[in-house]
């Protein structure tokens, strides 16, 4: 059923169905003159919504349906919550994205991320053998690959390999100084 208001015609929503939403009954306009619904959701919550984003399909839930997307997509190898997986996303984002702080040293150089997947980097180079060690590449000028990475302590690590110079602090500083000679992942600061 329609209603004039103005230039504008109200369409009359209660009753439909939008996804998961059931409209109920007309709520208060926005500050801005906006038709708003009250909803009830599948999952028994009450959301206010926009008329137009309901008849645009822009929302079909609460929030429940993207909470359960989001879950169902972190659950497809359960390591999301790893150490080491946020050491393989950030390999990805230092090599990828030019908004990453150390994307400079490492993607804008040519270094790049030779695992596709996390699977395939847990596959190669296996879990993080304990909280002290960290994933270095073994020549810093060299991509992100099984041959090139290790898991090692820093101090056994710059003992063999003969790397001294330590890496520079994360500021915007730090993108005029010299790479360091190795590539230190896995500490909470190096993971983003």
């Amino acid at each position: 059923m329609d209603q004039k208001q103005g230039r504008n015609t109200l369409i009359d929503l209660t009753g439909q169905v939008f996804g998961r939403l059931t409209v109920i009954e007309r709520a208060a306009n926005s500050r801005h003159g906006q038709a708003r619904w009250l909803c009830r959701c599948q999952c028994g919550k009450s959301k206010v919504v926009f008329g137009t984003n309901l008849r645009r399909g822009r929302i079909q839930s609460c929030r429940c349906l993207q909470h359960e997307r989001a879950r169902d997509t972190s659950a497809v190898h359960g390591y999301c919550g790893t150490t080491e997986f946020h050491v393989w996303r950030g390999i990805v984002r230092r090599c990828t994205d030019p908004k990453s702080i150390d994307y400079d040293t490492h993607g804008g150089i040519g270094i790049r991320c030779l695992w596709d997947d996390y699977q395939a980097f847990l596959d190669d180079m296996g879990e993080r053998p304990s909280p002290q060690h960290r994933l270095f590449r073994v020549d810093c000028d060299g991509h992100f690959e099984p041959s090139n990475c290790v898991w090692m302590i820093p101090k056994e690590f710059f003992q063999q390999y003969g790397h001294t110079r330590k890496m520079p602090s994360r500021t915007k500083a730090r993108r005029t100084q010299p790479r360091s000679s190795a590539a230190v992942l896995g500490s909470p600061a190096a993971a983003g």
